[in-house]
């Protein structure tokens, strides 16, 4: 396999514990070189302060870019700004992931690999490994080998098919939330499909930018709620702590927009 392999790291760096998140992040990474033809890591900056700015870890094993989000702290606009970063440069899949997960040494040779096999779907992810302690020495064949289509956020991958088949996440939406939900509705409704796979695993720790950082989690109280409402304007709806089984199911919600704003001439990659 010959695959360009990109992955995209926006970081958030206030104070100590988001440095150490990112940096355990990082040095989980494998390179998995006998099976790429390349892969870099894009460390999208949204905010850091000096001490804490990442050239001050560089992976030992992977080559790493530095990219600073010209929009801040906005997750929305650093996942597009890593992702059309990493296609310009020519890689063929671009993993965006949190700062605050532990890899298996598997998962990223293996979440291309389940892409390669199950080019059918249009973006890819990993899934959660429950324990800390296992997730560096459980055995591969103790992963799993199923897969559902319910993506996981935490930790996906993308390809230039699927930016021009749905493009961009949608940066009308404030800082962080409601951005998964949003592109998962817009894959179903260009009659497209997004899968997790149990054979690509990680560890998460979980909201800890938000946890470890009063001022965010401040501002999340205002956005977060913010956001909600800018969903239910574009699409009459309210994806907070909805699942549908199986997801295309979210069609059949009453009076759910099949445009965004109730609009006929917006598709699905208006916004």
């Amino acid at each position: 396999m010959e695959s360009k392999v990109a992955l995209v790291l926006p970081i958030y760096h206030a104070n100590e514990l988001h440095y150490d998140f990112t940096r355990q992040t990082i040095e989980s990474i494998q390179p998995a070189k006998e099976y790429f033809h390349d892969i870099r890591i894009f460390t999208c900056v949204n905010f850091s302060l000096p001490q804490f700015y990442p050239p001050a870890f560089l992976s030992p094993k992977i080559p790493m870019n530095v990219i600073d989000n010209p929009k801040g702290n906005h997750v929305g606009a650093s996942w597009n700004f890593g992702i059309k970063t990493a296609l310009d440069q020519g890689y063929d899949y671009v993993i965006v992931c949190n700062n605050d997960i532990i890899f298996h040494e598997k998962a990223i040779s293996n979440l291309v690999k389940f892409a390669e096999e199950y080019q059918e779907f249009i973006l890819w992810t990993a899934s959660e490994w429950e324990s800390l302690r296992t997730i560096k020495t459980v055995k591969e064949e103790e992963l799993g080998k199923e897969f559902n289509e319910h993506p996981h956020f935490s930790c996906f991958m993308v390809s230039s098919k699927t930016i021009g088949t749905v493009g961009w996440f949608d940066e009308s939406l404030q800082t962080a939330y409601h951005e998964d939900g949003d592109m998962h509705y817009r894959i179903i409704l260009s009659g497209n499909k997004a899968a997790q796979t149990e054979t690509a695993r990680f560890y998460h720790y979980g909201s800890r930018t938000i946890k470890v950082d009063d001022n965010i989690a401040a501002l999340n109280v205002r956005t977060y709620e913010a956001n909600r409402e800018y969903i239910r304007k574009k699409w009459n709806t309210d994806f907070h702590q909805k699942a549908y089984h199986p997801p295309e199911d979210i069609l059949k919600e009453e009076k759910i927009y099949k445009h965004p704003f109730n609009k006929e001439e917006n598709d699905w990659r208006f916004w």
